[in-house]
This record gives C-alpha cells, structure tokens and sequence, in this order.
C-alpha cells in the first residue's frame, strides 16, 4: 500500500514537472516572437516615405510608397492613390523598388 502511494506521488511530481516545463517554453516562444516583431517594426520604419516592395506569405507582393507605419501595421498607398493597411505579421520582406543606373525604375524586376 505504502508502495503505491510513493508510486503515484512520484508520477504526480513528475508530471507536474513536466507542465512547468511546458510552460516555461511557451514563454520562451513567446518573447522571441515579440522581439522579432519589434525589430521588424524598428526596421520597417526605415522605409517611410519610399516606394517599396512588400513581400507578404503566399507569395503576394504589394508594391507602393510607404506612408507610416503602426503597433501593428503598414499604410502602403499605391501609383493610383489607393491606400492599403497591410499586417506586420503577414510581412516576410520589405525591399525598395529596384533602379537602374539613371535613377529610373527598373520595368522588370527578378526576384
């Protein structure tokens, strides 16, 4: 009887273990996810009032001028006018628009 008890209060403790374990990782997780998202937004900041290329997932690319920038977002306003919010946890790159040697926007750009 006193064998089982020792049993299950080791399985317990174990256990128990095991979850603070699990939850100190998730933290870990989670503060390197926000200090990359601070620095993208740190660095996304560099690129206001340029015209950009904006790389998002599923490999969609925005291009336009960036007109600022937010806690959690991009204002990108395009050659027509048209304003757009943009996720900062949607961007996977953000580069500006290619030029050629005379200062003149490449047509073609190769990615």
């Amino acid at each position: 009887m006193e064998d089982d008890l020792l049993l299950i209060l080791l399985l317990f403790l174990i256990a128990i273990w095991l979850r603070r374990q699990q939850v100190l990782a998730v933290k870990r997780i989670w503060k390197r996810k926000q200090r990359k998202d601070d620095s993208m937004l740190r660095l996304a900041e560099e690129f206001v009032g340029k015209e950009c290329m904006v790389y998002l997932m599923m490999s969609t690319q925005v291009t336009g001028i960036i007109k600022a920038i937010g806690e959690n977002g991009i204002l990108l306003e395009d050659a027509q006018q048209n304003q757009q919010i943009l996720n900062l946890e949607y961007i996977t790159r953000i580069r500006e628009y290619p030029k050629n040697k005379k200062g003149k926007k490449r047509s073609i750009v190769v990615d």
